[in-house]
């Protein structure tokens, strides 16, 4: 019984319920090495569509549809048991045999990992379409065209979130494609690529990996986003640098000064940070001590003036007489020999203020040596 058997078909077209096992059992064994019919491609198509939308019904005339149908059905397909995502990969590459055979898959080898890359995230998750991108990669038979699928990704508007984990393996795989990686990271620079955040993760991890051929694409970027970088990988810091140094003078005068300005305050920054933070730090805590200690002394003189202050007035009081009769004395002699007579009566008045003193102090002696 062929595939074209008026009986397979009338029961693919009325499958009963219950016998879905058995009707894809024999599609998967009609279509193994040859081609689905027309005929049976129609009638798997109707029965998926308006009676039992079981993507799995599809494994078999896969290579019937046409693209669109294929990449709708792609979501589905690839959240599917590993065992039947490797089949569903091989009949689509034409490797369900082991060996490259002429297929008439409606998909390209490009076309199907371009298309796993533009999977809507809400329809599948992340995890299931990077293993099916491994499982192309495993695929080195057919693949031998890295650099136009990488073009293709280039091409995608907006940048797919899986771009630079497909770079990065691919370059792993094929270390002969760093200089077109190159261009590709040039490119993003172009497409500012840190609008993507998961794009922008990996194209820095991307630079790190491919140093020091990714430094003249460093140094291609706006300075945030070059400070961006250098913050996120500190170890890119000094080879950059000094590769810059090591510029002709010609080549140096290309190189933006916002670019060097934060090369080099990069490259100051872990000495002039730490000198200036101790610098600082030991400044404030000697000032601080030494208005601390002023600010003892003045309140201790405060202190000590506040208790000083009335002895002092009693001594001044008691040495005030004595002073006061010598300078007196003093003065009335010097006027006596200058003034005229009338002035004589006036030193006269003053003088009379002394006698009780001298007496008084007099009197004092003569009681001590009583």
């Amino acid at each position: 019984m062929g595939m074209n058997s008026p009986e397979l078909l009338l029961l693919v077209e009325n499958c009963p319920k219950g016998a879905e096992t058995l009707v894809t059992r024999c599609l998967h064994i009609l279509t193994d090495k040859v081609p689905p019919s027309p005929e049976l491609v129609k009638r798997v198509r109707d029965l998926y569509q308006k009676r039992l939308p079981d993507v799995r019904f599809l494994i078999p005339v896969l290579n019937g549809l046409d693209k669109k149908e294929v990449i709708q059905a792609l979501p589905k397909l690839i959240k599917l048991n590993p065992i039947v995502v490797k089949e569903v990969f091989n009949r689509l590459l034409g490797t369900q045999h082991g060996d490259v055979t002429s297929s008439m898959s409606p998909l390209t080898p490009g076309d199907l990992l371009v298309a796993l890359h533009n999977i809507d995230s809400s329809k599948c998750d992340m995890k299931s379409v990077i293993k099916a991108t491994n499982l192309c990669f495993a695929a080195r038979s057919v693949y031998t065209s890295e650099a136009v699928v990488l073009q293709q990704l280039m091409d995608t508007t907006p940048l797919p979130m899986l771009l630079m984990r497909t770079v990065i393996q691919a370059l792993g795989m094929y270390p002969r494609l760093g200089g077109f990686i190159m261009n590709i990271l040039t490119r993003l620079i172009y497409k500012q690529v840190w609008k993507y955040p998961k794009v922008w993760e990996g194209f820095i991890k991307c630079c790190q990996r491919t140093k020091p051929q990714s430094f003249s694409v460093l140094l291609q970027l706006p300075p945030p986003q070059l400070l961006s970088v250098l913050q996120t990988c500190p170890d890119l810091r000094d080879p950059l640098l000094s590769h810059v140094r090591s510029f002709t003078p010609n080549q140096l005068a290309h190189v933006p000064h916002a670019i060097m300005a934060i090369l080099e305050a990069e490259s100051r920054m872990d000495e002039d940070i730490v000198e200036e933070t101790a610098e600082t730090s030991g400044q404030d805590l000697i000032a601080k001590r030494l208005a601390q200690e002023k600010s003892l002394k003045r309140q201790i003189l405060e202190d000590q003036k506040g208790k000083n202050k009335p002895e002092v007035e009693e001594e001044a009081e008691m040495d005030l007489p004595i002073i006061l009769i010598e300078e007196e004395e003093e003065m009335m002699k010097h006027q006596e020999k200058e003034s005229p007579p009338e002035e004589s009566e006036n030193t006269a008045i003053h003088t009379t203020y002394s006698p009780p003193l001298d007496e008084a102090m007099e009197e004092g002696l003569e009681q001590k040596e009583d």
